[in-house]
């Protein structure tokens, strides 16, 4: 059974998914795949790279920027879709 999480609004320091991860019993123990566009907020806060954050709250991640901003489906479709297929594969 796959899930799909999404964060909407800025992953600012005080908004990180690991601060709601009180204990490592509460940390997500299925894969997740985690994309964002590299011109977004997220990519260019983070200085292109959310991972180590998403790490925190989760066991095993994988992912990286695609080269859109904020709306990552709507500007490619295609990177999404591979994204998927990689990750479902």
């Amino acid at each position: 059974m796959a899930r799909v999480f999404t964060h909407s609004g800025p992953l600012t320091p005080s908004r990180r998914p690991a601060d709601r991860a009180l204990e490592p019993s509460a940390r997500v123990s299925a894969p997740a795949l985690v994309l964002w566009g590299r011109r977004s907020g997220v990519g260019t806060l983070y200085g292109g790279d959310i991972l180590p954050v998403w790490r925190e709250a989760a066991t095993e991640v994988t992912g990286g920027p695609l080269e859109t901003g904020h709306y990552v489906a709507e500007e490619d479709p295609k990177a999404v879709l591979e994204a998927f297929e990689r990750f479902f594969g």
